[in-house]
């Protein structure tokens, strides 16, 4: 298996991230090297919503698989994951990187995403979280990566079972706080 180099950041250089000079910053890591380091890195975090044709809002909502290292079976975002390091990395490519993402977990190719925009960069420790939102029809199939997450419970829910999700469930916390705001 190829080895997959994260994009790396110095906790020192973590604010210039804010104004958009990424590539400037960021340097590769062999993933397990970051990891063991506690070295900073970035992440994407992406929330899908759909809305139905009789206009209900739905949210797509994946449980981790049980084999995760960190947070097995918690309810998270709509997929998640490592950014690529990449010469010359910027938002498109960490854009990219998200989009990367939904497929590998949820199957969801890219041109089904209808809209798709950045919302917010969070420190969660030695992650840096690209937020995106996006919109893809509430017919879409699914098809849950079992290797990456419990396929029965990652599918959409609306927002009533939602809400029961983010009081009665495991949640990854940095994931709660956008699904209650969104």
């Amino acid at each position: 298996m190829e080895k997959e180099f994260l994009a790396c950041i110095e906790d020192k250089n973590k604010k210039f991230l804010e104004s958009g000079q990424i590539s400037k910053y960021i340097f590769p890591m062999e993933r397990m090297e970051a990891h063991n380091k506690k070295i900073s890195h970035l992440i994407t975090r992406f929330f899908i919503v759909s809305e139905t044709p009789e206009g209900d809002i739905l949210y797509l909502v994946q449980k981790r698989g049980k084999t995760k290292i960190t947070f097995p079976e918690y309810f998270t975002d709509s997929s998640s994951g490592h950014v690529i390091w990449t010469k010359n990395l910027d938002l498109n490519k960490i854009k990219q990187n998200a989009i990367r993402e939904l497929e590998e977990e949820f199957g969801i190719p890219p041109k089904a995403i209808q809209k798709m925009l950045f919302y917010d960069i969070q420190n969660e420790g030695d992650e840096v979280a690209y937020i995106f939102l996006g919109t893809v029809n509430s017919n879409i199939p699914l098809k849950p990566n079992p290797d990456e997450l419990d396929i029965k419970s990652s599918k959409f829910y609306n927002r009533i079972e939602l809400g029961n999700m983010l009081k009665n469930e495991k949640n990854v916390d940095h994931s709660k706080k956008i699904w209650k705001t969104i």
